[in-house]
């Protein structure tokens, strides 16, 4: 047989930090909550609470605390990956249009431009020539 400490009442207020009227909310809100041993068979009798069982369920809880905050900083974390993924990809978009853009300005200022000059003045000397023969 194993011996248990028990906590009466008002250990166990002062080790929750709370009233008998907060242990009481705590036990009709929480159904994990060790329930109270009590010493007799009168309404007035004393209630303890097992030590262990009271361990225990703090522990419980505070396991279910740690896991409530890494799923949500995994899930930060997820959105945050996700967010730079998707700026790398625009970043990506922005980059290859940028380089097209100053690819094709570079094409266009020494290759195509002077040779459209070029095109142009002869067309204009023809034209030129053409007027000449007709104003005659």
């Amino acid at each position: 047989m194993t011996t248990s400490v028990l906590l009466s009442l008002s250990t166990l207020c002062t080790k929750l930090d709370t009233t008998p009227n907060g242990i009481r909310s705590i036990s009709l809100r929480d159904p994990s909550f060790p329930r109270a041993i009590k010493m007799g068979t009168t309404r007035q009798a004393r209630v303890f609470y097992d030590a262990a069982e009271i361990d225990n369920w703090l522990e419980s809880k505070k396991r279910a605390r740690e896991q409530c905050f890494n799923f949500h900083a995994s899930n930060l974390n997820a959105l945050l990956r996700r967010q730079f993924e998707l700026k790398y990809l625009q970043f990506i978009q922005v980059s290859n249009a940028v380089s097209h853009a100053g690819r094709l300005l570079s094409i266009g200022g020494k290759q195509l431009k002077p040779r459209l000059r070029r095109e142009l003045m002869e067309l204009e000397r023809y034209l030129q020539l053409s007027l000449s023969f007709e104003l005659i």
